[in-house]
């Protein structure tokens, strides 16, 4: 239950409707308990009258006891039917209070889990799968929804209940309470037994769940590469082959959670029996009158489906204990990146990066090594280098997805890690190599993060990011839903889409990381040439390419993680060192 102790705050937020449900769940109960002394009065009634008319000639009863027989039987059947609906009112307002509370926890814990998956860094996502952070947004916040709602409720309605009943039996008779009763202290060794195997099952069907989720989303994902290789059917197999295991896995705790009903049947089934033999020698001996037998009878059966839940209750427990300690496990996440305090709105003096070096932790690759250059503002820099020599990485410290291991990174002499992150990443548009386009219209997605939403706004930086001419070819032009991931676009077409939505934020810095490999010579020289009309602030090109860079205020070549060289084409052709070799890779 330590896991479960975590949602306790939730329980306090909706105190009232907690301590309401509680007060249904008495009072309902109250009703029900009460039925049964009536019945026994009723029963009692109907016995004492017969043996009555039984001492009289059919011919000879006198009327006032008939008058007295019926009007009593009216009364009874009438208070039985009155208290089975005031039973059956606070059992409607009992789940409109207790499970309505439910689905408001689970409204505000998923709002609270999704927002931490929003503050968690990129390291985060890199360690984690979509399937499995899916798995608890959803599966295991529902199972946890199950124990602090039909839990919690058949919980304190079983505790209760119990009370009540026991109460009234031992009022009534305290001997005949004690036989009813004895098979459920079993019962409850029982379901103790059975219940110490369910949590490592229930962890173990979760898990799989997860895994099972994150191939399938993998899977979809990755569709067309799937068909591509044509590997349908390996991966059919590798389905059929989890889910195999996870029925497997499920059917066990099927079974075992079996085992309760079979068990409270039987045992519900000897206090019966044991309470007609004692019962019956108490009437005989005069100790009680035979009404109480079915009283008696009518509570068993009247706790029999609160004992009979508590194994289903249980398995809810431990299902939800386990869920909880996977979202726990996230939920206690902090990001390595530590939030700034001190605002800026501008950018105007340099971006500085001093001895900067970074090490990726899940792999141990050593990206950067002492890494040293300004960036003016309003300069236009390229990075260029080979392919792992640390561009992207450049790319992924300037926009602060990850803090460097060591050095400093300061914009206008600040350390960027004292900044306010986001006024700090309002100044940068980023477009990264895996370009990510929403399920949406391509209006939308230029404008995503743009103040405007106007058809004009997405028209006009469409034409800047040269992508004009191919969405006017579209039956729904600007409209066009674009599908899952921009699955209908090339890929020439969702670079360039990304490149507009990164303009219409009107950043001070734009950030292409070989955002431009997709499109051919013509556009990127066209592409590059409205950039440099336009944007007014800082363009950093981190490229492979170096046809298009000529005009570059500084190039920077990098080399295993380390500047090689930098300055202006001219200097770097005439010093015939690495930018020089690239050049003249590229040319041959």
């Amino acid at each position: 239950m330590k896991h479960l102790q975590s949602i306790n705050k939730y329980l306090l937020t909706y105190r009232y409707r907690l301590l309401a449900g509680i007060l249904f769940i008495v009072l309902s109960n109250f009703f029900g308990v009460l039925a049964p002394v009536f019945i026994r009065s009723g029963i009692d009634l109907v016995l004492h009258n017969a043996k009555l008319i039984s001492a009289y000639d059919q011919t000879l009863i006198p009327p006032g006891i008939l008058d007295n027989f019926y009007s009593g039987v009216l009364y009874f059947s009438m208070l039985t039917i009155i208290l089975a609906f005031m039973r059956g009112v606070f059992l409607f307002f009992m789940r409109q209070t207790i499970i309505v509370m439910s689905r408001y926890i689970e409204y505000d814990q998923k709002n609270e889990l999704f927002a931490k998956y929003q503050s968690l860094d990129v390291l985060f996502y890199k360690k984690n799968f979509t399937g499995d952070l899916m798995t608890r947004l959803t599966e295991d916040i529902s199972k946890v929804r199950m124990y602090y709602g039909p839990g919690l409720m058949y919980t304190i309605n079983l505790l209760v209940l119990t009370m009540l009943v026991s109460y009234q039996m031992i009022r009534v008779s305290g001997t005949l309470a004690f036989w009813s009763m004895l098979p459920l202290p079993l019962m409850l060794i029982c379901i103790f037994y059975i219940n110490r195997k369910l949590e490592s099952m229930s962890a173990a069907i979760q898990t799989k769940l997860s895994a099972l989720n994150t191939f399938v989303q993998e899977s979809f994902s990755g569709i067309r590469v799937i068909k591509a290789f044509v590997r349908q059917t390996v991966f059919t197999k590798e389905f059929e082959q989890s889910c195999a295991d996870y029925r497997k896995r499920s059917l066990a705790l099927v079974k075992l959670e079996a085992i309760y009903f079979p068990v409270i049947a039987f045992l519900v089934g000897l206090s019966i029996v044991l309470t007609i033999y004692v019962g019956g020698q108490l009437v005989k001996a005069g100790q009680i009158s035979p009404g109480v037998i079915v009283e008696f009878v009518i509570y068993i059966n009247m706790v029999a489906w609160p004992f009979a839940a508590v194994g289903w209750v249980t398995a809810l427990v431990q299902q939800a204990a386990v869920s909880q300690g996977r979202i726990n496990e996230f939920l206690r996440m902090d990001s390595s990146l530590k939030n700034g305090h001190q605002a800026i709105q501008n950018f105007q003096k340099q971006i500085q990066l001093e001895r900067v070096s970074f090490t990726y932790p899940e792999t141990g690759i050593k990206a950067l090594k002492n890494v040293s250059f300004n960036i003016a503002s309003g300069s236009k820099v390229a990075i260029v280098g080979r392919t792992g020599s640390g561009k992207s990485t450049l790319a992924m410290l300037l926009t602060r997805a990850f803090d460097p291991d060591q050095g400093t990174i300061t914009i206008d002499d600040i350390p960027i890690n004292q900044l306010n992150m986001q006024d700090y990443r309002k100044l940068i548009s980023l477009v990264p190599q895996d370009v990510f386009i929403f399920s949406d219209t391509i209006k939308s997605n230029i404008l995503f993060g743009s103040e405007r939403r106007d058809l004009e706004e997405a028209t006009y930086f469409a034409k800047l990011a040269y992508l004009h001419h191919d969405v006017a070819d579209f039956n729904e032009q600007y409209e066009t839903l674009v599908g899952e991931r921009g699955v209908t676009l090339s890929g020439g077409q969702k670079q360039r889409l990304a490149i507009a939505r990164a303009l219409a934020r009107k950043p001070k810095i734009v950030i292409l990381d070989d955002a431009l490999s997709a499109v051919d010579t013509v556009t990127e020289t066209q592409l590059m040439r409205n950039l440099y009309e336009v944007i007014s602030g800082t363009v950093i090109l981190i490229t492979h390419r170096v046809s298009s860079i000529q005009d570059f205020d500084n190039i920077i070549v990098l080399e295993q993680g380390q500047v090689a060289e930098q300055g202006t084409h001219e200097q770097l052709m005439s010093n015939k060192a690495a930018y020089y070799n690239l050049v003249q890779d590229q040319h041959t």
